[in-house]
C-alpha cells in the first residue's frame, strides 16, 4: 500500500454516496433473492461482476480473482475488477505485480472473514508494514467499507471490498454476514464460470502416468524405473507437462491438475 502513500488526506470530492444500507438492520430477503438471481442468470464474467454489485446496496466495491495454486502466476494480483472506485484506487491495483505486495489482502485473509477497512489501520500485519497511514487515506477516498475473504472450489482465493456509505457503528449486526455471504456465493460462481471457459488440458496416457507419480512424490529417477523407461525420457515428459499445465516446478504442475479441466 506505499504506492498510495502521495494520496491527500481529505474527504472525498465525488457526489455523497447514498448509504443506503447505513441504517438499517439487514437486507431485505427480496433485495439477496434479486442479487442471487443476477448471479445466477449472468453469462459473462464482466455482467456477473457488474450485475451483482449494482444490485447491492453499495456504492463501490472491488474483486480481485487470485490465479490457482500452481499457476506461473500464482503471486500475481490476478484479475481485477471495479466499481466506481476513485482513479487512484484504481491505478494503485493496475499497478500492483502481486498481492503479496499489498499488505491488506493478507491481513483479511488472517482472519478468515470479513473486516471493516477502519479495523485494519491497528491490524498486526498493516502496522508491521507501515501502512496505517495508507489506509486512512483510503478510507478518506472510499469511506469505511467491508473487507471479504473469498474462497472457491480448487483452492481459488479472491478478495471482494465493499464500500460507500457503510459505517460499522451504524450498519445492523446482520447486514456484514449477508454481504458476506453474497460475496462469497458470487465469488464461487465466478470460479465455476472460469472452469466452463478454461479450454480442457490434453495429456497422453504416459503424461498422466508421469504427473499421477510426480504426486505422489516419485522422484525422475523413481518413476523411470517403475514404468521402464530412461530418466531422460522422464524429463521429456515432465517438460511437456509443464508446458501443457503452465507451470515451471513438478510440485506446482501437481496442484495445478487439480485446479484444471485434465483430460486424457
Amino acid at each position: 500500500m506505499e504506492a498510495i502513500k502521495d494520496i491527500p488526506a481529505h474527504a472525498r470530492s465525488d457526489a455523497e454516496f447514498s448509504g443506503q444500507v447505513a441504517s438499517l438492520a439487514s437486507l431485505n430477503p427480496s433485495l439477496i433473492s434479486e442479487i442471487v438471481d443476477a448471479i445466477n442468470s449472468a453469462t459473462t464474467l464482466e455482467s456477473l461482476f457488474h450485475s451483482a454489485i449494482e444490485l447491492m446496496p453499495v456504492d463501490l466495491a472491488s474483486y480481485h480473482h487470485f490465479p490457482s495454486v500452481g499457476a506461473v502466476d500464482y503471486g500475481h494480483i490476478g484479475r481485477f475488477y471495479n466499481h466506481n472506485l476513485p482513479p487512484k484506487i484504481m491505478d494503485y491495483y493496475n499497478e500492483l505485480s502481486s498481492h503479496n505486495s499489498d499488505p491488506a489482502p493478507r491481513a483479511v485473509f488472517t482472519k478468515s472473514q470479513s473486516i471493516w477497512l477502519s479495523d485494519l489501520i491497528s491490524d498486526p500485519i498493516i502496522s508491521k508494514n507501515k501502512a496505517s497511514d495508507s489506509v486512512r487515506k483510503i478510507i478518506n477516498l472510499t469511506g469505511d467499507g467491508l473487507c471479504i475473504p473469498l474462497y472457491g472450489p480448487n483452492f481459488r482465493r479472491g478478495y471482494m471490498f465493499l464500500g460507500g456509505g457503510l459505517d460499522k457503528t451504524e450498519t445492523g449486526p446482520y447486514i456484514q454476514l449477508q454481504l458476506q455471504g453474497l460475496a462469497q456465493y458470487f465469488h464461487i460462481q465466478f470460479c465455476l464460470m472460469i472452469q466452463k471457459l478454461q479450454a480442457p488440458v490434453q495429456l497422453t496416457d504416459r503424461q498422466d502416468q508421469v504427473l499421477s507419480l510426480v504426486a505422489f512424490g516419485k522422484t525422475n529417477q523413481e518413476i523411470a524405473d517403475i514404468l521402464k523407461i530412461s530418466p531422460n525420457t522422464v524429463s521429456g515428459y515432465l517438460k511437456a507437462i509443464f508446458i501443457k499445465l503452465d507451470v515451471s516446478d513438478r510440485v506446482s504442475a501437481a496442484m495445478r491438475a487439480q485446479t484444471l479441466k485434465v483430460n486424457m
